[in-house]
């Protein structure tokens, strides 16, 4: 992420899912705020990834995805 200011956010979490994520963070050698951190930011980044494909899809869409300079004949256009 660019913005690197950081500040605080509340997280209501069951007692077990805290419990998990405090054994994880300690076999990894990490923080559960670490953890959670990475993962949102996976998140986003995949978020991101999917909306530039979807973008890039719509863009080719747009331009027609096959680009001749000669003229075709509708029926070249439609042979199976």
């Amino acid at each position: 992420m660019k913005d690197r200011t950081k500040r605080n956010l509340t997280l209501s979490l069951p007692e077990g899912l805290i419990r998990s994520a405090k054994v994880l963070a300690a076999k990894r050698g990490t923080s559960v705020n670490a953890l959670v951190r990475e993962s949102l930011e996976g998140m986003v980044r995949s978020e991101d990834t999917v909306q530039d494909a979807l973008e890039r899809i719509l863009s080719f869409s747009a331009e027609g995805l096959y680009r001749t300079t000669r003229k075709v004949s509708r029926e070249e256009l439609h042979e199976r």
